[in-house]
């Protein structure tokens, strides 16, 4: 079995700390990232079975506030994985995304590029 690293990964992961809103149907689950790239987020605080089909909505945090002026990201995808809290950390969900349109793509990187500034 081959252990994926930073190295090895298709797509890098971003270190950053973004609100979210996961979407189960019409219910939306407030939660945080992890970690983003242009193939999924991790998300803390959250889990659902691997292979649920979600969305998600990224907002923009500067200095601790969701910016007002950009419109909150939206993607859809699935769970990919998911481990409980073990008392000392979070919940994680790792969600990757799909179906993503070429607009989507472009807004995906260029939030990442936003992020990193």
């Amino acid at each position: 079995m081959m252990v994926r690293t930073a190295e090895t990964r298709k797509n890098p992961r971003i270190d950053v700390r973004l609100s979210a809103e996961v979407f189960l149907g019409r219910n939306p689950v407030t939660t945080t990232t992890r970690n983003l790239s242009p193939g999924g987020v991790c998300l803390e605080g959250v889990t659902f079975p691997e292979g649920t089909p979600l969305r998600i909505a990224l907002f923009l945090v500067i200095d601790g506030v969701e910016d007002s002026i950009r419109a909150p990201l939206e993607m859809r995808g699935h769970a990919a994985w998911s481990s409980p809290s073990d008392g000392e950390q979070p919940a994680l969900l790792g969600m990757r995304f799909e179906g993503l349109t070429p607009v989507e793509t472009a807004g995906l990187l260029e939030f990442l590029k936003v992020v990193q500034e």
